[in-house]
């Protein structure tokens, strides 16, 4: 998971609080406090602004010209604590492309953090994993959609933009 230490730093970053209360033989309740979405969250997100996270280079690089020659700005991170940074400074996009497994903190983290926010831009999370046994849950997690790597540049390119205009 994310760990205490980098769920506080991002809540501190984000003018919010974290709270924990534990009661032996019960558990444990996290309590996530963020002031309200700020105003301007969306607008600063430029209209075809994706922000792409993909920890294998190769891979980053071929996506990042495609969506280009599709007319988007890619922002690239290649680890999920990059991009729970970038999120968390308010850095606003369009659409995210995440993927799954990821060193620092892996794509479940960064859609869970994403889950907290009222107004997050759709994600689309690509994966080697098999699809069929992971949708249900990555849907439930707040992804738009779930594509299986390999996948065609026309598909992802449609989802991406399908996930923006949804999000308009």
């Amino acid at each position: 998971g994310l760990g205490l230490p980098l769920v506080r730093e991002l809540m501190d970053r984000m003018g919010g609080t974290v709270s924990l209360e534990s009661t032996t033989t019960i558990g444990t309740t996290v309590t996530l406090n963020l002031p309200a979405a700020r105003p301007d969250a969306v607008t600063t997100a430029q209209r075809d602004h994706v922000l792409l996270v993909e920890d294998n280079l190769q891979l980053a690089r071929v996506t990042a010209r495609l969506l280009e020659q599709s007319g988007m700005q890619v922002r690239h991170v290649s680890d999920g604590a990059e991009a729970l940074k970038l999120l968390a400074e308010g850095v606003g996009f369009a659409c995210i492309l995440l993927d799954l497994n990821l060193p620092r903190a892996s794509g479940r983290d960064v859609l869970q953090f994403l889950s907290v926010i009222e107004q997050r831009p759709p994600v689309v999370v690509f994966t080697s994993e098999d699809v069929s046994q992971i949708e249900a849950e990555l849907r439930g997690l707040g992804a738009y959609a779930v594509l299986a790597k390999p996948f065609r540049g026309q598909d992802l390119v449609k989802l991406l933009r399908a996930g923006i205009k949804s999000a308009a």
